[in-house]
């Protein structure tokens, strides 16, 4: 991961470096600076848009996607935001939804992380309370019923240890 941080980080400066070299030092930092809003606003709109996607996920079943593009979407406003040119093109790809399928697909969709998740989904009650695979009684999962008020963008979670 450390390896991974000094790339990006070489990688970054030598595309600034680069794009001063054919263009002025001005417009550098305002391309930079427009990324850098671009990035807030959209993490900022992304905000709501993501728990609703992930509420009509849960309701037909398939959590672990709307999850992922949730997080694909929060890393590519980060990705905007941190200075570079690098950073952009990776935050543009996420933003795309066939890049973030194809990601999914690749990664995610034949992890055990993502099939035990969905082991203890009932899409029409939430999420049951059940014992660890396991059988440690000491971890059970309490049941998270989410709900969404008509004509608004509210969502209530409540906590529901009666199942």
């Amino acid at each position: 991961m450390f390896l991974f941080i000094v790339a990006m980080v070489i990688m970054e400066y030598w595309s600034i470096t680069w794009v001063m070299e054919h263009t002025s030092t001005w417009k550098t930092l305002l391309m930079l600076l427009i990324s850098a809003i671009l990035g807030a606003g959209i993490a900022r709109n992304n905000a709501k848009n993501s728990i609703k996607n992930l509420m009509k996920g849960m309701a037909n079943g398939n959590p672990g996607q709307e999850m992922f593009n949730a997080v694909a979407m929060f890393a590519a406003s980060a990705l905007f935001i941190f200075p570079g040119f690098f950073s952009d093109i990776i935050a543009l790809l996420l933003f795309i939804p066939l890049c973030r399928n194809l990601i999914f697909k690749t990664f995610f969709a034949n992890s055990t992380a993502a099939s035990e998740f969905s082991k203890g989904y009932n899409s029409s009650a939430g999420f049951n309370k059940r014992t660890s695979y396991n059988n440690d009684s000491a971890s059970d999962v309490v049941d998270i019923v989410a709900e969404t008020v008509e004509d608004s963008s509210e969502v209530k979670l409540i906590a529901d240890d009666s199942v």
